[in-house]
């Protein structure tokens, strides 16, 4: 056994001849985890678009991993990381493959009935990842750990999507990546403080891991952007927490030591319960002006059948809040077509988002 683990980054295209790389957050956690117990690992990222399949190929087989991770993703763009892996199978048919990721939790058969997928991991895989490897390692077929299934036990074994209840002893391997090529205009694309959410509406894809709300110590996030920053030309941040505002006096506190090291924070996620004029008043103050709010609809019937827990009372008050910070941009999205939303529903909603 060489000891070595490939993870597959696969950036795809979201516009045009245009590529928004997307930092890729769990791997840089699953590789702190093995490495720390002697496996080599690597990162390869695919440029949708812009690489050569076959010269992806030939990198990753040069370094001839033991096991092949990569993160499954919902839509079409699933196809296309399909055809890596097999392409990568047909190089390395001794290597193990694991797919992970929100879209393998949420459909896992799709992902096992594919012949270049051997295994998946279904929830948070940061722990027993390192006991899938350490199985590899010994030459064993790996069995039994909880969230990780193979074709031969995935109808056999009780399925169990794991969630880590501690987060204080996770931690990034920084070193996996250049930071460069994710930070533009200064900004860099995504970093988390936080995983999971309080709520659970039915189109977010927490509502399939259930995942409750749990936090990274200070130090440690703000520990990793002054890692970058003196790496890059990073002077903001933008921050993918589900919801940033859960304890808000912790994030005031972020917020407040990011801004002393010289990094901005930009498009914080907050609910319209949240938007109140002191907690705006004080992040003006504080330097804040890019926030984000699911809006969603306007319509109480259809916020009841997401299950959102908001109302359309809930959300005028917020708007008139934001009316009076008009040195914050509050960007928000609208979902259309959902089940019940009738032709008036339609009217209504895209007519109260041209109000706003």
């Amino acid at each position: 056994m060489n000891n070595r683990v490939a993870f597959i980054d696969f950036q795809k295209p979201l516009r045009f001849d245009y590529i928004e790389p997307e930092v890729p957050l769990g791997f840089l956690f699953l590789s702190h985890a093995v490495k720390r117990d002697g496996f080599a690992t690597k990162l390869f990222s695919y440029w949708q678009g812009r690489d050569n399949l076959a010269d992806f190929v030939a990198q990753v087989a040069a370094f001839e991993p033991d096991v092949i991770a990569m993160s499954g993703i919902c839509g079409a763009f699933a196809v296309d990381m399909m055809v890596i892996l097999e392409a990568l199978k047909a190089r390395l048919a001794k290597a193990i493959s694991i797919f992970g990721g929100v879209g393998v939790t949420i459909s896992p058969e799709a992902y096992l009935n594919e012949k270049a997928v051997d295994y998946v991991c279904l929830g948070e895989g940061d722990k027993v990842f390192l006991d899938f490897c350490r199985m590899v390692r010994n030459g064993q077929v790996p069995a039994a750990i909880p969230g990780i299934y193979g074709k031969d036990d995935f109808d056999r074994r009780p399925h169990e999507v794991q969630v880590i209840q501690d987060l204080s002893g996770l931690d990034m391997d920084m070193e996996l990546i250049d930071w460069n090529p994710f930070v533009g205009d200064g900004v860099l694309r995504s970093l988390q403080t936080s995983r999971g959410c309080p709520f659970a509406c039915h189109f977010c894809y927490r509502s399939a891991i259930k995942a409750k709300y749990r936090m990274f110590p200070v130090e440690k996030v703000l520990g990793w952007a002054r890692y970058v920053k003196a790496r890059t030309d990073c002077r903001q941040v933008r921050i993918i927490d589900d919801h940033f505002f859960v304890d808000k006096h912790r994030s005031i506190e972020v917020i407040t030591k990011y801004r002393e090291a010289g990094i901005g924070m930009v498009s914080l996620d907050l609910r319209m319960e949240d938007i109140t004029g002191d907690l705006f008043a004080t992040i003006a103050r504080i330097g804040i002006d890019s926030l984000f709010v699911g809006l969603e609809s306007p319509i109480d019937r259809i916020l009841k059948g997401m299950n959102k827990r908001t109302s359309r009372a809930v959300i005028d008050k917020a708007f008139s809040v934001v009316r009076q910070f008009r040195s914050i941009n509050v960007g928000t999205q609208m979902i259309l077509g959902v089940p019940g939303m009738s032709d008036g529903d339609l009217k209504e909603t895209i007519g109260y988002s041209i109000g706003c």
